[in-house]
């Protein structure tokens, strides 16, 4: 009886963290989806070339780039 009931709450604990996984993994692939750039939208007509071009504005590249994964094009527009 005792083991009956044991086994019992493994495959409760087992079907919880399943669907919490699913949860959780659905999730993610939602924000992942919300944060792609979309299809429709290319860099800017240009050489690519890494030519240092002037900004109106100082900010630190590495952070929005590494960190923040933000694409260039967005600032360089």
């Amino acid at each position: 009886m005792l083991k009956r009931t044991v086994a019992r709450r493994i495959d409760l604990i087992a079907a919880t963290l399943l669907i919490l996984l699913i949860t959780l993994s659905f999730s993610i692939s939602t924000v992942a989806d919300e944060l792609a750039v979309p299809s429709h939208i290319s860099p800017p007509v240009g050489t690519h070339e890494g030519v240092n071009v002037e900004q109106p504005i100082e900010f630190p590249h590495n952070k929005h780039v590494v960190e923040n994964k933000i694409n260039c094009m967005y600032c360089r527009v």
